[in-house]
């Protein structure tokens, strides 16, 4: 799409949202990426949507590939009320059950990473 068929969407937010579900993400250059906010509104970015910045060098294939293999997620929001009834040891757990959890879905290095974080800490609570 190009910046005049963006316009003619003219921040309609049901046009916004339906081209937000006909697509899973988006890639634009550089010049129209500053321009999508100001062209769209808020509707591409609250979907979770926003596109990603490809420059004219890259290899678009080899960007679309890299986003097919993305996986977004959104931790929980726990209140802190919650976890002030709960003993330490059991948040530890709980949180460590977690870890084992994402296992499947992040790679060994993020994993890894993870659990160090993880471990300092569970050093300076304990």
């Amino acid at each position: 799409m190009s910046a005049d068929d963006l316009k003619k969407l003219n921040k309609n937010k049901k046009l916004v949202k339906k081209l937000a579900k006909q697509y899973d993400a988006f890639l634009a250059s550089d010049a129209l990426i500053k321009q999508i906010p100001r062209l769209l509104g808020p509707g591409l970015n609250k979907a979770g949507k926003f596109p990603t910045l490809i420059s004219h060098g890259e290899n678009m294939p080899g960007k679309v590939d890299e986003l097919k293999g993305t996986i977004k997620f959104q931790m929980k929001k726990v209140s802190i009320s919650c976890l002030s009834a709960v003993p330490l040891p059991v948040v530890i757990v709980m949180i460590f059950d977690c870890l084992i959890d994402l296992y499947f879905w992040l790679s060994d290095a993020v994993i890894v990473y993870v659990c160090l974080e993880f471990l300092v800490w569970v050093s300076q609570i304990v």
